[in-house]
């Protein structure tokens, strides 16, 4: 893995976007970003391999503007696009936005204020929009209102890790640039999947000063057919599930339960993944296989209704052949 450059900062917060075949969305992200009332910014677009008219929109966007910058790679996922990102980057903080999102338009604005408050290294924006053409609705990870601020990463982890589980989705997460470096932290460019996951966890493991708030909005999409997370992939069934063991095992061994019980919970959202699969299918079965591998996993908690439990005895019978 590379090493973060540090070059000197030439605006407030850069913004990585990567971009993988958003023809259809992209123009109401970038307008999104172009409409932000905060305008201190660089937008840094990364195209991982797009066969449609993606880049041709994002050219268009970059000889219009300025401050948007834009790079290709060969398709590489999303990990290696953001570290691309990161390393080109030069402002004090960096965040992410994905090209089928969008925001509103004081996004970047609430953002700066929240960081700038008490100089934190990271900003943990809780409240996501979710919406398809015809419905949305707005969720949150914490149950906390208004903005509050964490010297340490203990006072941190009571709100952060709940029965919910834990908000790792990267572009819920903004940090400073300086403190990326100085700790070293990239994506894993070997992980297909929860990379974003492991990315923000790995930056509360490094004891963050933070910031966490409900007046930053993001506008999520969830009918991008494109979107890898509408398809079964055994691969990345199995990436999640030693991502989540990982972090499981980490905090096991630190005798820290409730972040243990966070990643249990989002362990259990793998069945999520497979639930679209015909139930008594082969994949739905190697799919319960592996996730009763780790059993310890399975059981952490008190959950009074556990559909994997339900699941599993339903089909052990047919399990055990």
């Amino acid at each position: 893995m590379s090493t973060i450059p540090s070059d000197n900062k030439e605006c407030c917060i850069s913004i990585i976007m990567p971009t993988y075949n958003v023809e259809q969305y992209l123009r109401q992200c970038l307008d999104s970003v172009i409409g932000q009332t905060f305008t201190d910014y660089e937008l840094i677009i990364i195209d991982d391999g797009s066969s449609d008219g993606t880049v041709s929109i994002i050219t268009e966007y970059e000889e219009r503007y300025p401050n948007i910058h834009f790079y290709s790679q060969q398709h590489g996922r999303q990990a290696k696009a953001r570290n691309l990102g990161i390393s080109k980057s030069k402002g004090k903080y960096i965040t992410f936005l994905d090209g089928d999102d969008y925001w509103p338009e004081d996004h970047l604005e609430e953002l700066v204020k929240a960081l700038s408050r008490d100089d934190s290294d990271i900003c943990i924006a809780y409240t996501v929009n979710t919406f398809t053409r015809k419905k949305s609705a707005e969720f949150r990870f914490i149950d906390i209102e208004g903005e509050k601020t964490f010297s340490n990463v203990d006072e941190l982890e009571k709100v952060f890790f709940s029965e919910k589980g834990f908000p790792g989705g990267v572009c819920n997460i903004t940090a400073k640039r300086d403190f990326l470096i100085s700790n070293n932290i990239l994506f894993d460019e070997s992980l297909s999947t929860a990379e974003d996951s492991n990315f923000t966890l790995s930056i509360l493991s490094h004891d963050p000063k933070s910031v966490l708030t409900d007046k930053v909005k993001y506008y999520y999409r969830q009918d991008n057919v494109t979107s890898t997370n509408h398809h079964f992939d055994m691969d990345k069934i199995i990436c999640y599930k030693n991502v989540m063991s990982k972090w499981f095992n980490t905090y096991k061994a630190q005798g820290r339960e409730p972040a243990m019980k966070a990643v249990a919970v989002s362990y259990r959202q793998l069945i999520g993944t497979w639930m679209a699969v015909p139930f008594f299918s082969k994949e739905n079965i190697t799919v319960l296989k592996l996730v009763f591998e780790r059993k310890d996993i399975v059981n952490c908690g008190d959950e009074k209704f556990n559909p994997l439990r339900l699941y599993y005895r339903k089909l052990k019978d047919t399990i055990r052949k």
